[in-house]
C-alpha cells in the first residue's frame, strides 16, 4: 500500500490458469442445432453425436477410455430399438404377436446402456476439463441423466466461449 492517495492502484490482474485446450477439441455447435438435428432425425442424431464425441473424447484421455463393447452393444440396441418402433407399420398397424415382450427389453436395454454410457461421457469429460464438483464447467448427474448430450454441448459451448 502506498502513502501516496494519487499513486496507481496496483493489482494483480493474472487471470486463473484454467487449461481446458483439451475440451477444445470439441467442435463447438449450437445446442439449439444438436437439439433441432435429433428432432428431424427422430434421435439418429442424438446417437451420432455421442459416438463421434466418444472417438473424440477416447483420443484425448487414452488411459481411461470409454470402453469399445459399451458404445457398439448401444449401437446394436438402439438400431434394434429403431427396427423395432417401425414393427407396426409393417403389419397394419398393429405389433405382431411376441413382439411386445422383446420390444419392451429392446427399449429398456436401449435406455439402460445409453444413460451408462453418457455417464460414462460425462465423468471422462469432467477429467478432461479438470473440472471439480461446484466449478463453472462441472456436469451434474441430473442435467446429465435428463438431456444428456444437449447438456454436454451446452458445457462444451461454455469451455470454448469462457475457458
Amino acid at each position: 500500500m502506498s502513502d501516496n492517495p494519487y499513486a496507481t492502484p496496483t493489482a494483480n490482474l493474472q487471470s486463473k490458469s484454467t487449461d481446458k485446450a483439451p475440451v477444445k477439441q470439441f467442435p463447438r455447435f449450437t445446442t439449439w442445432a444438436v437439439v433441432g438435428l435429433s428432432i428431424i432425425t427422430m434421435g439418429i442424431y442424438t446417437i451420432y453425436w455421442l459416438y463421434s464425441r466418444t472417438q473424440i473424447l477416447n483420443t484425448l484421455l487414452p488411459e481411461n477410455k470409454i470402453p469399445s463393447w459399451l458404445t457398439t452393444s448401444s449401437l446394436i440396441v438402439f438400431f434394434l430399438y429403431l427396427v423395432m418402433s417401425f414393427a407396426p407399420l409393417a403389419n397394419n398397424g398393429v405389433m405382431p404377436n411376441g413382439m411386445d415382450a422383446f420390444s419392451l427389453v429392446i427399449n429398456l436395454a436401449y435406455i439402460v446402456l445409453f444413460i451408462t454410457w453418457a455417464f460414462s461421457f460425462r465423468s471422462r469429460l469432467n477429467t478432461l476439463s479438470g473440472s471439480n464438483k461446484g466449478d463453472l464447467f462441472w456436469l451434474g448427474g441430473i442435467l446429465t441423466f435428463f438431456i444428456n448430450v444437449y447438456y454436454f454441448q451446452y458445457r462444451i459451448n461454455q469451455i470454448h466461449d469462457h475457458g
